[in-house]
C-alpha cells in the first residue's frame, strides 16, 4: 500500500520552467501540460494586459497538480501572484463544459484575475512598498465584477467559454421567464439563492458583457484604475458612475431591461410548431441529475419507479427512489454520495460513484455496490461496498447481461473508457475499451440493452462535443456527426433501435433521437429552458428527462408518442475562432526549489485594543508556492509588557503527517511574589518549545484526526531580596521559577452532516477526547496529568425544516503541580450595551447566566441542551453596501454543570449549577464576503454566583 500523505505528497517530485513572467511548478506526469500552460500564459496575458491597460509588476507563479477531481483554478495575488490550476477537466453537466481547449480557458479566467486586481496605486502602493504586497483594493470588490470580468475575458480569448455556453444563457433565461432576475444586492455578496455559487459569475459575466456593448472594453480598465487608489474599497459605484454618469442601479436595472427584452424576443423566434414539455415530477430544484427507471423486475409493485441523483440544499445528497404513482417529495434515499450517476445489476444491486479518500488520501471519485434489499442513508453502513480505491473512476453502467461494468477514469486531465468483467460483488480484468488521447474527454458511457455496444460522449480537441458507439467484442468506434453542436448522454430505447440524447444544436438543449439503422435523427422535445439527461421506461412509452426553472434542475416526465415527426435542425450555433500560439523548443526544465517562494513578502500590521489591554502584533508569514514549507515570526508590543513577546513556528507538509514545530519568548509580570510586607509585581519571563504531529484518517463521509505533541517550557522570574533578606520576616511567596515536559495526545471523530439551509450541524454525532501528561523524566520538574473528553449529538426534530436539537456532555479533570485547572462560566458583562461595543463572545465551557470565569477547580462537567431552529431566510441587502443578511434564526437551551476540585461533603450536587436562556441569531455577510453570525441573548443562572436578574448579551455565536 503506498504511503499516506497531507498537505503535499511525498511521493510527488516537483519541477519548474521559467518563461518572461512565469514560473510554472508542475508534479510528475504534467510536463506537456506544463510546456502548453506556459506559452499560453505569455500570449493570454499579453492579451489581457492589452484590454486592462496594466502590465503585472512581478512574475506570476503558476502551479499545476493533478490532486483533484475537480476541475478548477484559483488566483491570488497576496502576498505574491499566484495561481492554481488543476489539470482535470470539467464534467459533462458542468457550466464550464463547453470549451475548446480547457487548460488555456482556465488559465485566461485566472490570470484575468492577476492583471485585474494586481492594479495597485496612490496610498494603498505606498503601504505596499514599505510593508510589501497587503493592501489590494480591487481584490475586495464584489465577486460579480471579479468574476464577471474573468468570465467575460475566458469568451473573448477562446472560442467557446461561458458567454457562449447555451447551458449559462439557459440559467439566465429560466430566470427571466419567470420574472425572476436576480438584484444588484444579491449578486454582490454571498447568498444562498440558486444557482448558489454560480450566481456571481452568470450575472456578474452578462452584466459586464452588456456594459462593454454599450460603454466599450475600456470601461474597466478606467473602473479599475479609479478603484486602484482607494484605501477604503466598497464604493464600487463611484467608478462606473465617473466613467458612465449612470449609477450601478441605473446600469444594472438597464441591463434587467435588456435582459427581458432579448429572452422575449428569442421565445417568439423559436417558438415554432409549439412547445412540447414534460410534466414536472420533482419540486426541490437544485442539483437533480442521472435519472434510471429501475428494472420491472427490481420493482416493489406495478408501476414504475425511478432512482436519481439528488442534492437540494435541505437533505442529504444521493440516490433518491420513488414510485411514479407516489408523491416524488416521498423518494426515499437509498445510498448517500457525492457523485450522480447510478447503474443496476441483474440481480437489482445499484453502483454508483462517490468521492472517498485515496490510499494517498486525495479525495477522488470511486465506485461503490449497494446490494439489493440493502440501503446506506449515512453512508457509514456495512452494507456499502467499495469497489475501487483512489481510481479516479465514475459514470458507471452495467451490461444488461451482468458480465460487464463500463466507466470512465481520469488522470492528467484526460478521461479514458474502461470496462472490467463483472461476478456480482467485484470488478476484474479491466481494459481499456477506447484509447483517449492528451486532454481528451469520455462521459456517462451505457450499454446497449443486447450488451453488445457502448453508447457515449465525447470531447475532442477544437470544443467537438460529440456522440460515439464502441462494439464491446472489438472496439471498434462509431461517429453519427461531427459538428459543434453539445451532443450528450446517450441512452437507449429499450428494443436497441433509438439511441436517445441531448443537444443544444436549435440553441437550446432538447432531447432527440437517433434512427442507428438510418442515421436519421429527430427533436423528440421543444422547451423552453432546456432538457438534460433522457431515460426510458422498460416498456419504452415514457421518457423521464431532467429539466431546468429558476430553482435549479427537476425531473421532468413526457409520454412518448409512436410516430417521432420532428425533423431536427442542423447546428446553428456560433463560435469564435481558438486562440492559437506558435510552437517552439521545449522550454529547459529545473528540479523545483522552494527558496525562491519561501522567503516572507509582505509585514502584517496588527492593533487592538480591548479588555486585556493594547497589543501591536507585527508578523511575517513566508510559504513556499507548493505548500511543502510554512514559516511565520510575530512580535507583539503590549505597554504592560517587561518585553516584547515573540512566537515562531515552522511547518513541514511532506511527511505522511502534518509536522509542526513553534517556540516562544513571552515576558510579562507576576503578582505572586511576596516576601514580609514587601508585595511587588515581578518580571516573568515563559520560554518554550512545542512539537506536533497530525494524523488525519478521513472517511468517505466521517473524518478522524489524531494528535500528539511534545512540549518543554520553563519560567524564570528575578527573585529581589538581594543580600538584604531580613531573618525574622515571614517565608516568602516565591515567583514561578521551574521547568514542565508535557506530552499530549488527542482524537477526534465527526460525522455530522451540515446542508445549504442548516442552522447549524444538523445530523451526526463528534466526539473529541485528550489527555496530557507532564512528568520529570520528560525533562521537567513538574508531575501531573490532565484529561478531557467532550461528546455532541445532532437529532433533527419532526417540527418544521432545519429545527435540531443539539446535546453535549464534557468532562475534565487534572492533577499535579503541572496540570491546569478548569473554569466555567457564561458572557463577560451583564450590560448589553458593553457587550455590544466588545463583541463578547462565548467562553469555551458556556454555562448561561454566569459571569466568565465563575467557577473554577480541577474538575469539570457539563451537560448542554439546545433546540434551534430558523425563523426567517432574507438573503438581501441595499444595493452594493457591504452588509448583506442571509437569515435570522433562534436558539433556546440550558447548561447543567460546574467546575470543582472537591464535592461538598453531604450533598454533591452542591457543585453544579443550572443555567437557561434563549439567542437569535443573525447571519450576515460583511464586505462582500466574510459570513459571520452574532447572537443577542438573554440568560438566567441560579444560584448566588449568577448575574442578578439574569444577563443580556452580544456576541459572536460557534453553535454546539
Amino acid at each position: 500500500m503506498p504511503a499516506t500523505a497531507w498537505g503535499g505528497d511525498p511521493k510527488l517530485r516537483w519541477y519548474t520552467l521559467e518563461t518572461e513572467h512565469f514560473r510554472v511548478h508542475y508534479h510528475g506526469g504534467l510536463e506537456q501540460q506544463a510546456q502548453r500552460t506556459a506559452r499560453y500564459a505569455e500570449a493570454l496575458e499579453a492579451r489581457l494586459v492589452v484590454w486592462l491597460g496594466r502590465q503585472p509588476r512581478e512574475r506570476t507563479e503558476l502551479v499545476l497538480s493533478d490532486s483533484s477531481d475537480s476541475s478548477n483554478g484559483f488566483a491570488n495575488v497576496m502576498p505574491y501572484s499566484t495561481v492554481r490550476l488543476y489539470v482535470t477537466a470539467p464534467d459533462d453537466m458542468s457550466d464550464l463544459g463547453d470549451y475548446d481547449d480547457w487548460l488555456p480557458t482556465l488559465t485566461a479566467h485566472e490570470l484575468t484575475h492577476i492583471v485585474h486586481l494586481d492594479d495597485v496605486a496612490g496610498a494603498p502602493a505606498f503601504i505596499n512598498a514599505v510593508l510589501g504586497k497587503t493592501a489590494v483594493p480591487n481584490q475586495l470588490q464584489p465577486r460579480w465584477l471579479t468574476e464577471g470580468l474573468a468570465v467575460l475575458a475566458e469568451t473573448r480569448l477562446s472560442g467557446v467559454g461561458r458567454l457562449r455556453s447555451t447551458t449559462f444563457e439557459m440559467a439566465l433565461r429560466a430566470d427571466a421567464l419567470e420574472g425572476n432576475l436576480a438584484q444588484l444586492d444579491e449578486i454582490t455578496s454571498n447568498n444562498r439563492r440558486w444557482p448558489g455559487g454560480n450566481l456571481p459569475y452568470l450575472y456578474g459575466a452578462k452584466f459586464c458583457e452588456y456594459l462593454e456593448q454599450v460603454y466599450g472594453p475600456a470601461l474597466f480598465e478606467q473602473a479599475s484604475r479609479e478603484a486602484s487608489d482607494k484605501l477604503i474599497p466598497f464604493g464600487i459605484s463611484r467608478p462606473f458612475y465617473r466613467a458612465t454618469r449612470r449609477t450601478l442601479e441605473e446600469l444594472y436595472e438597464g441591463f434587467h431591461k435588456a435582459t427581458y427584452q432579448r429572452v422575449r424576443q428569442q421565445m417568439e423566434q423559436m417558438v415554432g410548431p409549439g412547445w412540447h414539455e414534460g410534466k414536472r415530477l420533482t419540486h426541490h430544484g437544485r442539483a437533480t441529475s442521472s435519472p434510471r427507471f429501475v428494472p420491472a423486475h427490481c420493482r416493489a409493485g406495478d408501476s414504475d419507479e425511478l432512482v436519481y441523483f439528488r442534492d437540494d440544499g435541505s437533505s442529504t445528497s444521493g440516490a433518491y427512489r420513488f414510485s411514479l404513482d407516489s408523491a416524488a417529495e416521498d423518494a426515499r434515499l437509498l445510498a448517500r454520495s457525492t457523485g450522480d450517476t447510478v447503474a443496476f445489476t441483474p440481480d437489482c444491486s445499484m453502483v454508483f460513484e462517490s468521492v472517498a479518500p485515496s490510499q494517498r488520501r486525495y479525495a477522488f471519485s470511486d465506485l461503490h455496490l449497494q446490494p439489493a434489499d440493502t440501503e446506506s442513508p449515512t453512508g457509514l453502513e456495512s452494507s456499502r461496498i467499495r469497489l475501487t480505491v483512489g481510481r479516479r473512476a465514475r459514470d458507471p453502467d452495467v451490461s444488461p447481461d451482468g458480465k460487464w461494468v463500463t466507466y470512465v477514469t481520469d488522470r492528467a486531465g484526460t478521461t479514458t473508457l474502461r470496462v472490467a468483467r463483472w461476478d456480482g460483488r467485484n470488478l476484474g480484468e479491466e481494459r481499456t475499451l477506447s484509447a483517449s488521447g492528451l486532454g481528451e474527454q469520455v462521459f456517462v458511457p451505457q450499454f446497449s440493452p443486447d450488451s453488445r455496444y457502448v453508447a457515449l460522449g465525447t470531447w475532442r480537441h477544437g470544443g467537438y462535443r460529440d456522440l460515439r458507439v464502441i462494439e464491446l467484442a472489438t472496439g471498434r468506434a462509431y461517429s453519427p456527426w461531427l459538428d459543434r453542436a453539445v451532443d450528450r448522454q446517450p441512452t437507449w430505447s429499450p428494443d436497441g433501435r433509438w439511441l436517445y440524447y441531448c443537444s443544444d444544436r436549435t440553441g437550446i438543449s432538447n432531447i432527440f433521437a437517433l434512427e442507428l439503422a438510418t442515421g436519421k435523427t429527430r427533436q423528440i422535445t421543444h422547451v423552453r429552458t432546456g432538457a438534460f439527461m433522457p431515460t426510458l421506461s422498460p416498456d419504452g412509452k415514457q421518457l423521464v428527462y431532467v429539466g431546468y426553472t429558476s430553482a435549479g434542475y427537476d425531473l421532468f416526465q413526457l409520454p412518448l408518442e409512436p410516430a417521432l415527426s420532428w425533423q431536427s435542425p442542423q447546428p446553428t450555433r456560433d463560435y469564435a475562432a481558438p486562440l492559437t500560439v506558435p510552437e517552439g523548443p521545449p522550454l529547459e526544465i529545473h528540479p523545483y526549489s522552494p527558496l525562491a517562494t519561501l522567503r516572507p513578502h509582505a509585514l502584517g500590521v496588527d492593533y487592538r485594543s480591548d479588555r486585556d489591554g493594547v497589543r501591536l502584533t507585527t508578523s511575517v508569514v513566508g510559504g513556499d508556492v507548493v505548500g511543502n514549507h510554512q514559516a511565520q515570526a510575530s512580535v507583539v508590543f503590549e505597554p504592560e509588557g517587561a518585553q516584547p513577546d515573540l512566537y515562531l513556528s515552522y511547518a513541514y507538509r511532506r511527511l505522511p503527517f502534518h509536522w509542526v514545530a513553534s517556540g516562544y519568548r513571552i515576558s510579562d509580570y507576576s503578582s505572586r511574589y511576596e516576601y514580609g510586607t514587601l508585595q511587588a509585581r515581578l518580571p516573568e519571563l515563559r520560554q518554550g518549545l512545542v512539537s506536533s504531529a497530525v494524523i488525519p484518517l478521513p472517511g468517505e463521509f466521517d473524518d478522524q484526526e489524531f494528535r500528539l505533541g511534545y512540549d518543554f517550557g520553563w519560567v524564570s522570574s528575578v527573585f529581589p531580596t538581594g543580600t538584604a533578606a531580613d531573618p525574622y520576616a515571614s517565608l516568602p511567596t516565591e515567583p514561578r521559577r521551574d521547568a514542565v515536559s508535557r506530552m499530549r495526545a488527542s482524537y477526534s471523530f465527526s460525522n455530522t452532516e451540515t446542508y445549504l439551509y442548516s442552522v447549524g450541524r444538523e445530523r451526526g454525532v463528534s466526539v473529541f477526547a485528550s489527555v496530557e501528561r507532564s512528568d520529570r523524566r520528560l525533562g521537567g520538574e513538574l508531575d501531573g496529568t490532565s484529561a478531557y473528553a467532550q461528546a455532541s449529538g445532532y437529532i433533527p426534530v419532526p417540527v418544521g425544516r432545519h429545527t435540531v436539537l443539539a446535546v453535549s456532555a464534557a468532562i475534565g479533570a487534572s492533577d499535579g503541580a503541572a496540570s491546569r485547572g478548569w473554569s466555567l462560566g457564561g458572557a463577560a458583562s451583564s450590560e448589553l450595551l458593553t457587550a455590544v461595543l466588545d463583541g463578547v463572545g462565548r467562553s469555551r465551557f458556556a454555562l448561561r447566566g454566569f459571569p466568565a470565569g465563575a467557577f473554577e477547580g480541577s474538575r469539570v462537567a457539563l451537560g448542554q441542551t439546545e433546540l434551534r431552529f430558523p425563523l426567517f431566510f432574507v438573503e438581501r441587502g441595499v444595493s452594493t453596501l457591504p452588509v448583506f443578511l442571509r437569515g435570522v434564526s433562534a436558539a433556546i437551551g440550558a447548561d447543567y454543570g460546574g467546575a470543582f476540585s472537591q464535592l461538598p461533603a453531604g450533598n454533591p450536587w452542591e457543585a453544579f449549577h443550572l443555567g437557561w436562556g434563549g439567542e437569535l441569531w443573525f447571519d450576515v455577510v460583511f464586505g462582500y464576503r466574510q459570513p459571520l453570525r452574532w447572537g443577542l441573548g438573554y440568560a438566567k443562572g441560579q444560584g448566588e454566583l449568577a448575574w442578578p436578574g439574569g444577563t443580556t448579551y452580544f456576541s459572536l455565536v460557534s453553535p454546539l
